[in-house]
C-alpha cells in the first residue's frame, strides 16, 4: 500500500490487527514514526541496486529529460558500483548514507578506488585459476564458475577504468597540490572531471539527504 497521506495505511494496519495478522508480518514504513523500519535501497546485486536507485532519483525530478541526463545516470551508477564492489572487500553493507558521503568527499572516492584495484587483482587471479581448471576439465560446473568470475572481473575492471579516467590529481604547473590542513593534510588533492555535468544530480542528492522523513526510511 502506497499512501501519501498516511490515512489509508493507518486503516489497513488497524484492519490487519482486527483480522489477526501477526505483527511481524506487517512492515510499515512510516516517516512520521521515529521507530519505523528502514529500507536499504542498496541491498542486493550491484546491477539491480544501481538501476533501482537511479530510477528512483530520476522519478523524484520534475523533468527527467532536462535534469537527469544520461551523464548523471552514468555518474550515479558508477558511484554505486564503486561503493557496492568495495563493500565486498571491506565486509560491509553499503547504504545510501555511504553514497552521500562519497559525493561529499572526493578523497573517500579515491580511497575506494584503491580498494577496487585490489579487488580487481584478486578477481583476475581467481578467474585465471578457474579458466585453467576449466581447460583441464571441461565440465559444466567448471565452465559456469569460470564465466561468473570472468564476468565479475570485467564489471569491476570497467568500473575501475571509469574512475581512473575521471578522478584526477589537482596540479599547479607540474606539481601536485597537497592538502595544507584537515583530515587529508599532506595528501594529494583530487577532483572529478565530470563535476560540471552532474550539478543537478548533486543538488538532488543533497535535498534528499537533508529531508529527515526520507532519511528515516
Amino acid at each position: 500500500v502506497i499512501d501519501p497521506t498516511n490515512d489509508l495505511c493507518k486503516e489497513v494496519y488497524t484492519l490487519c490487527m482486527k483480522l489477526g495478522v501477526p505483527r511481524d508480518k506487517v512492515i510499515w514504513l512510516d516517516p512520521e514514526n521515529p521507530r519505523t523500519p528502514g529500507l536499504n535501497l542498496l541491498r542486493g546485486p550491484v546491477e539491480k541496486a544501481a538501476e533501482n536507485v537511479t530510477n528512483i532519483i530520476a522519478g523524484l525530478t520534475s523533468s527527467n529529460n532536462d535534469f537527469f541526463k544520461q551523464s548523471e545516470r552514468t555518474h550515479l551508477k558508477n558511484m554505486i558500483y564503486l561503493l557496492k564492489l568495495t563493500s565486498v572487500m571491506e565486509d560491509k553493507i553499503a547504504s545510501f548514507g555511504d553514497l552521500i558521503e562519497m559525493y561529499n568527499d572526493i578523497e573517500l572516492v579515491w580511497d575506494k578506488m584503491e580498494i577496487l584495484d585490489d579487488y580487481c587483482s584478486e578477481l583476475k587471479q581467481r578467474a585465471d585459476q578457474a579458466r585453467l581448471q576449466y581447460e583441464d576439465d571441461n565440465s559444466d560446473d567448471n565452465k559456469i564458475a569460470f564465466e561468473e568470475l570472468d564476468d565479475k572481473y570485467a564489471v569491476a575492471w570497467q568500473t575501475s577504468q571509469w574512475f581512473h579516467k575521471n578522478i584526477q590529481e589537482v596540479t599547479v604547473g607540474k606539481n601536485v597540490r597537497l592538502y595544507a590542513s584537515g583530515p587529508h593534510q599532506g595528501k594529494p588533492m583530487h577532483y572529478d572531471a565530470q563535476d560540471e555535468f552532474v550539478h543537478g544530480l548533486l543538488n538532488q542528492l543533497g535535498d534528499i539527504s537533508k529531508n529527515f522523513p526520507i532519511r528515516r526510511v
